[in-house]
């Protein structure tokens, strides 16, 4: 199961603040980030926490 721990809906991001980087990850998206990088940058983030 995927938990949503950021919100993205009509160009307003929000997230609680134990989210960072699932609130910078929504932000690269509104963006226009390639999905391909905000994965990347998502892995290399939650690699500290295995």
């Amino acid at each position: 199961m995927t938990m949503r721990t950021a919100v993205l809906a009509d160009s307003i991001v929000t997230a609680k603040g134990s989210s960072p980087v699932s609130f910078t990850c929504a932000i690269f998206q509104q963006a226009g980030v390639p999905a391909e990088h905000i994965a990347q940058f998502n892995a290399m983030l939650a690699a500290e926490h295995q």
